[in-house]
């Protein structure tokens, strides 16, 4: 079974369970600390998978289907019994605003060797794997100017990858040496949006995901609202452009459905 890679997933049943490790220390609505998984069934189409997520020091049950249909997703996790109810489908076979869904992500994994968009050559792009309380009040800085707060880097877990335009700190990431995602995604200080910034960290990034030995990286974005905000869908429209081989996104369902 852990050899087997799982539907829609560039990894296999044992890979995706040390990413998924790693993913939960964001701590967001599909992906939480835990204490156990397991796989239900698993075919070629869909997989069933029990978590034992910790939400607030307390033990909470989830199931994930990962399906490559809406349809037979929702009627798969009507059947179980679980305080969570998550499918990972397909972003173009998935409905945009499905009834009975109450949070939802986007997960997009690129080949490190893949073509991106050209990125902004008068860029350069620094990696660090430790840092000082002026570099940690540099990235606070532009992470504000990006997405308006700030969440600092794990030391241990994270490379920054940290871009400057003439010496000056103007956008980041924080690549998971563990698992290849960038946590939190890509940020830009808006006044530099669309000049190719963003683009240029996701290819020194890919670089140093095939240095490190990765086969993908990933990114995530919980979208604020189902409908989409307008920073949603600037996002999105930021990493489609630049070609992720895998698109996905993730539901999940509301308790009492």
């Amino acid at each position: 079974m852990t050899s087997s890679f799982l539907p829609l997933l560039p990894m296999n049943l044992q890979e995706f369970f040390d990413w998924y490790r790693e993913t939960a220390k964001l701590k967001i609505f599909w992906a939480r600390p835990f204490r156990e998984i397991q796989v239900l069934s698993s075919d070629e189409e869909k997989c069933l998978i029990f978590v034992r997520w910790i939400v607030r020091g307390s033990e909470r049950t989830a199931v994930l289907c990962i399906s490559q249909d809406f349809r037979e997703a929702m009627g798969l996790l009507r059947e179980v019994r679980s305080d969570y109810r998550v499918m990972i489908l397909p972003e173009d076979r998935a409905p945009p605003l499905p009834p009975g869904v109450r949070s939802g992500s986007i997960l997009y994994f690129w080949d490190p060797a893949g073509r991106i968009l050209e990125p902004n050559e008068e860029i350069e792009v620094r990696f660090l794997d430790s840092w000082s309380g002026t570099e940690l009040r540099i990235f606070q800085q532009v992470q504000k100017r990006s997405w308006g707060f700030f969440i600092p880097p794990r030391i241990g877990d994270h490379v920054v990858v940290l871009a400057l335009l003439d010496e000056i700190p103007v956008g980041l990431a924080y690549l998971n040496r563990r698992n290849f995602n960038l946590d939190y995604g890509v940020h830009v200080v808006r006044e530099l949006w669309r000049r190719r910034i963003g683009t240029k960290i996701l290819r020194e990034s890919m670089n140093l995901v095939k240095k490190l030995g990765g086969r993908f990286m990933s990114v995530i974005r919980v979208l604020r609202s189902l409908r989409m905000t307008s920073s949603d869908r600037r996002a999105i429209s930021f990493y489609r452009a630049n070609r992720p081989m895998v698109k996905l996104i993730i539901y999940r369902l509301a308790e009492n459905l």
